[in-house]
């Protein structure tokens, strides 16, 4: 070989070592904010699921009131409950669409 092929060769060696250093910290990076999504996606959906249990636990430690009372309250409860559930839904399927996204710029 020439030394002209020589150092060709040891550039495209030091430049393609680098070009993998970039692609590796920025993945790195790309995959530490998918995982702080991913966090805050389970967070989500946890918290609501622990003060959907603790609501629960009080309603069943009520004292007894009239039946019609209870009966609407409770159905009051379970509407609202629904009505957060929705949202929560919507929100998750934004965040998982963005997720989907985020996924698609990562891998493709």
């Amino acid at each position: 070989m020439s030394d002209d092929t020589s150092r060709l060769d040891e550039w495209f060696e030091v430049a393609s070592a680098r070009l993998l250093d970039e692609f590796e910290r920025r993945l790195e990076k790309r995959l530490q904010r998918l995982e702080a999504l991913t966090q805050a996606m389970t967070t989500l959906v946890g918290d609501p699921l622990d003060a959907l249990t603790e609501n629960l636990r009080e309603l069943a430690l009520l004292p007894p009131t009239e039946g019609e009372n209870t009966r609407a309250d409770v159905t009051v409860a379970i509407n609202a409950l629904i009505r957060e559930a929705k949202a929560r839904d919507a929100m998750l399927q934004d965040l998982l669409a963005k997720v989907d996204e985020l996924t698609e710029v990562i891998v493709g």
